[in-house]
């Protein structure tokens, strides 16, 4: 008689975190074992569902984060191309209060929060020889 339970069970068991788009079978009878496994469909789906938005919020927070980086880095490279352009007394403050602020109440593993610099904030090089 738990012959069907322990089937579910074991396909069950199966089902992974990497593929939560299998289900079980659900048996033709509307019982107690078809009812389960139906409930154990919809939560499989709902856990796809959870796992698919929390994959694409970490994509989004990725590429937003690569752009202040981006912004960053091409800061400091020209700085550092154009050094007497750059105003090195005041680039690494200026940077530091454009893009990491501390977050109250957040806990010290995540207390920083990325802002964008600004496009118009990039300091603008003088062409070598140039005027």
């Amino acid at each position: 008689m738990l012959r069907p339970v322990d089937v579910m069970r074991a396909r069950t068991a199966e089902i992974t975190g990497t593929d939560l788009s299998r289900r079980l079978d659900v048996p033709p009878a509307n019982d107690a074992l078809g009812r389960l496994a139906t409930t154990f469909n919809d939560l499989l789906g709902r856990l796809d569902a959870a796992t698919r938005r929390q994959r694409r919020f970490v994509a989004d927070a990725a590429h937003e984060l690569r752009s202040p980086l981006s912004t960053l880095h091409t800061r400091l490279e020209v700085a550092h191309r154009h050094p007497e352009s750059a105003r090195w007394q005041t680039l690494a403050p200026d940077l530091t209060s454009r893009t990491i602020v501390p977050e109250p109440g957040w806990s010290s593993c995540c207390r920083w929060k990325i802002r964008r610099a600004c496009p118009e904030d990039l300091p603008t090089a003088t062409p070598r020889g140039g005027s």
